[in-house]
């Protein structure tokens, strides 16, 4: 019987050995046997600056003998409190790799990223965990966290010049403390398709690349992030730039053709390079177009520019109109101080004169060179590895919500409520309890009734906090939309570009299906920050927000939404039109301004702001019609920020706006207008900023009883005429 046993017990163990390893052998297999063969790159060169628009590179081959339907995902930590999750739908043809450019947010020490692919069915066919963020000290993380006091710069093309040695050279510096420069190159074809791969770049250098290696649609997405506020540095070379590029054809000027042009030292200094020798070079001949505050000349040569600055929309275009690297050996010795003298001009605000009562420009930085002398910026960092300072935009996210979140169902409930309550409670199991029960005679009962009592108040305190809480499901929303007029005619031009921050209250948690959503727009969530993000601090329960990336938009296919809590969320988009139109016409102190509201909602209340930093409010305008105003202007600052304050205080003077609003102007997706808009103002343009109150929300929440404020922020960048 015992060996009747023994062999029963030996067949059973060996049976469970052969299926562990058939199924151990099945997980191998399938793993090796998968025909995608997937590699994922995240950021420039693996910088990101966290909770900012990130470019990804895809790149997918197969051994499929037929072309393939399917989709991609990947997943991300967002923030302290979303998680990212993309779905790109792609075809791949057998033999054929396919490279996929995706655009993520990420948040700061974001230790993984899941990716994985699925058929039309949904089977998945691969996935992976990409690791991103390594704990220990003596490791380095695959992506590089760049903070607001330090510069990405994304380079394409050639790396002449001493531009590839240029990082371990210059430094940025604000007025906080000084921080690296990173550079970082990528080969044409890898160049995000949508104008949010760029958004984390203080600059884009494109030195001399082979055009048509470029894409139309890389070259409209470059031009649309210039035109929302990005600074693009443009080396021609020996490849020629066709006239009819988007990088081209939305500036006020043109390009000619080459001639020989002979540089003396003394115009060879002006350009930081001062070896003392001539120099003979082939450079292209620009004829600008535009109105003074659009272009103007950085160096020039006999009336030929050989650095001009050209406003594009809320951006700038730099152009050297020579090949640097075809310069002799002697003026290459000290290269780093012409890079530093163009990028200077492309980076840091041009301005005319000063004037302490002009508005401040927020986040403004320069680049320098490294003084030996001084402690390495990179020992200067005073956030550590481990911790991240959260940056001026994200600081406007946080005073935006703080506007949002004010609604009665999120206020924290009275501690009164909680001791009336609990006196309540003791006095019936108190006192009443006993009296009751001992006129009854049935003291011995008092377990039960105070069991009673406490649980009638437990059912009475949750239903009468779901009252408290309860209501319609709510959507409140500020927008900003910034436009541009032409400096000829006055109208709004093409280049206008809305902000929409939103907060959605519901009173039952579920998903919630958005309408109205436009294909072009860029959807993400945003969360209340700290003031530092730490690497060990990381929340496990997150939301997951999901959307569909593709033809250039991001646009998510519900919003899921917990009960008596609110989801916040930013969508940027670009624009055809402004809902008003303004003409100024400046005579010393004396203005009169028109304003056309092209909206069937009145405008509440505006102000339009010169070049002298002086205000003139104004009232209401009704809905489509014209009204003029003649007044006087003043000093008053409308826009400013202390960044010398570690909470990013901000210091607004209301404009008949009030500070939960004005907040959007530094709040993520549109500082770098507003850093624009002054620029324009100091420059002898004007902005004319008007409010909108309750109109008609920009999309819609697919449910009958949904409430709606919408608060609509508008300014325009007109050019006055003098009287």
């Amino acid at each position: 019987m015992i060996s009747i046993f023994s062999r029963c017990e030996m067949f059973r163990k060996s049976l469970m050995g052969a299926v562990i390893i058939i199924l151990a052998f099945g997980v191998t297999a399938g793993a090796e046997d998968s025909p995608f063969n997937v590699d994922v790159f995240f950021g420039w060169g693996g910088c990101y600056r966290p909770v900012e628009w990130t470019p990804i590179e895809v790149e997918i081959a197969s051994t499929l003998k037929k072309p393939f339907e399917g989709v991609l995902r990947i997943s991300a930590r967002q923030d302290e409190l979303n998680n990212m999750n993309l779905s790109h739908y792609f075809v791949l043809t057998p033999d054929v790799p396919l490279h996929i450019p995706l655009v993520a947010k990420l948040a700061f020490a974001a230790d993984a990223a899941d990716a994985s692919i699925t058929d039309r069915s949904g089977r998945q066919q691969w996935t992976h965990r990409i690791e991103l963020w390594d704990y220990s000290s003596s490791a380095v993380s695959a992506i590089t966290a760049v903070s607001e006091d330090e510069l990405l710069i994304g380079l394409v093309g050639r790396s002449r010049f001493g531009l590839g040695q240029l990082a371990d050279k210059v430094e940025c510096r604000s007025d906080r403390r000084s921080g690296k420069v990173y550079i970082k190159d990528k080969l044409p074809r890898m160049l995000p398709w949508d104008w949010t791969g760029y958004a984390s770049l203080d600059a884009l250098i494109l030195y001399d690349p082979d055009w048509s290696e470029l894409s139309l649609g890389q070259l409209s997405a470059i031009s649309q992030w210039v035109n929302n506020g990005g600074r693009l540095l443009l080396v021609l070379g020996s490849h020629p730039i066709a006239a009819d590029s988007p990088l081209i054809a939305a500036l006020p000027l043109r390009i000619g053709d080459a001639k020989e042009i002979n540089l003396s030292p003394d115009h060879l200094s002006l350009m930081k390079l001062e070896s003392g020798e001539p120099q003979s070079l082939a450079c292209w001949s620009l004829e600008t177009l535009g109105e003074p505050q659009c272009c103007w000349t950085v160096n020039e040569v006999d009336g030929n520019p050989l650095v001009m600055m050209v406003r594009a929309g809320f951006g700038r275009v730099g152009i050297v109109v020579f090949d640097p690297g075809n310069m002799s050996a002697a003026h290459s010795f000290e290269s780093e101080r012409f890079w530093v003298y163009v990028l200077s001009n492309l980076i840091e605000a041009q301005q005319k004169g000063s004037d302490s009562r002009r508005p401040d420009i927020a986040q403004e930085r320069s680049i320098a060179i490294i003084d030996p002398s001084e402690k390495p910026a990179d020992q200067q960092d005073s956030y550590g590895r481990y911790s991240y300072g959260i940056s001026t935009q994200l600081a406007g996210n946080n005073a935006i919500m703080e506007y949002l979140y004010d609604i009665a169902q999120l206020r924290p409930l009275s501690i009164w409520w909680v001791i009336l309550l609990l006196v309540i409670l003791a006095v019936l199991i108190g006192p009443v309890d006993y009296l009751v029960l001992k006129r009854l005679d049935r003291l011995p009962l008092t377990w039960l009734t105070c069991a009673g009592w406490i649980a009638l108040f437990t059912i009475g305190a949750y239903y009468g906090v779901r009252t408290l809480r309860a209501g319609d499901l709510q959507l409140r929303v500020i927008s900003v939309s910034d436009g541009v007029a032409s400096p000829t005619t006055g109208k709004s031009s093409p280049v206008v570009w809305s902000s929409v921050y939103a907060g959605m209250f519901a009173p039952a948690s579920d998903d919630y299906t958005l309408n109205g959503l436009s294909p072009q727009q860029w959807w993400s969530a945003i969360a209340p920050s700290q003031s530092q993000f730490y690497a060990y601090r990381q929340s496990i329960d997150l939301r997951n927000v999901y959307y569909s990336q593709h033809d250039g938009g991001n646009l998510p296919f519900s919003l899921p939404v917990s009960i008596w809590t609110m989801q916040c969320l930013l969508t940027e988009s670009p624009q055809t039109d402004m809902p008003f139109t303004a003409e100024l016409l400046q005579s010393g102190n004396r203005v009169k301004l028109r304003v056309a509201n092209l909206s069937p909602a009145p405008i509440k209340s505006g102000f339009v702001m010169t070049g002298e930093g002086r205000v003139m409010q104004f009232d209401s305008v009704a809905g489509s019609s014209s009204r003029e105003f003649d007044g006087s202007l003043h000093h008053e600052r409308v826009w400013s920020v202390d960044g010398r304050d570690m909470g990013y205080r901000y210091n607004l003077v209301p404009g008949g706006l009030s500070l939960g609003h004005d907040a959007a102007f530094f709040a993520q997706g549109t500082l770098q207008r507003t850093n624009a808009i002054l620029s324009y103002v100091k420059n002898g343009a004007a902005v004319v900023c008007v409010r909108y109150d309750d109109i008609p929300s920009p999309f819609s929440v697919k449910d009958p009883s949904a409430r709606y404020e919408h608060t609509q922020l508008a300014r325009l960048v007109i050019f006055p005429r003098n009287d």
